[in-house]
């Protein structure tokens, strides 16, 4: 077999992972994984962002049209003040991180967090709206709700049913 270097070629990231454990240099990462985790990424340090914005700024979401309909969006419609902002921001990075590495329990958080708002969202999207009882009000509010949940049945989906995933996901050395 060799030492390894003739096996995959040498990066510092892939040497500093290596020697880890639970790193297997043979599993790859699927590419909507490493996309998805970006994601996560980005959400996160954008929910951080707000929230320390919201602490040394707290009129400017009032300011700025569009930070309320990201925040909506990365939030996940939630009504997010105080402490509760960073933790979800913290969550959503470690969960992305957990992801990047291909641990199990991050697959599986984002499998129950995605699937718990499409219930929720789901329920107030289509449901309420046959009942007669109206939750979003307005239109922005329904294209947002419509576009979380797309991207939530998207993850949702892919993370349940696709192929790759219980191979990149499984054993561990």
């Amino acid at each position: 077999m060799g030492t390894g270097k003739e096996r995959y070629q040498y990066t510092g990231q892939l040497r500093y992972l290596s020697i880890h454990p639970g790193f297997d240099p043979e599993i790859e990462r699927p590419f909507p994984v490493t996309v998805i985790a970006h994601f996560q990424f980005v959400k996160a340090a954008f929910l951080l962002g707000v929230a320390a914005l919201l602490q040394f700024v707290p009129d400017a979401i009032h300011s700025m049209p569009l930070l309320p309909f990201l925040l909506y969006v990365a939030a996940h419609g939630r009504d997010t003040h105080g402490f509760l902002l960073p933790i979800a921001g913290l969550f959503v990075g470690f969960v992305g991180f957990g992801l990047w590495r291909l641990k199990p329990w991050a697959r599986r958080s984002l499998i129950v967090s995605t699937g718990f708002m499409l219930v929720i969202w789901g329920h107030r999207f289509f449901a309420d709206r046959m009942d007669g009882v109206v939750t979003l009000k307005t239109p922005h509010e329904q294209q947002t709700v419509a576009m979380v949940l797309f991207l939530d049945a998207v993850v949702f989906l892919y993370m349940v049913a696709y192929d790759d995933i219980p191979r990149a996901f499984g054993k561990r050395k």
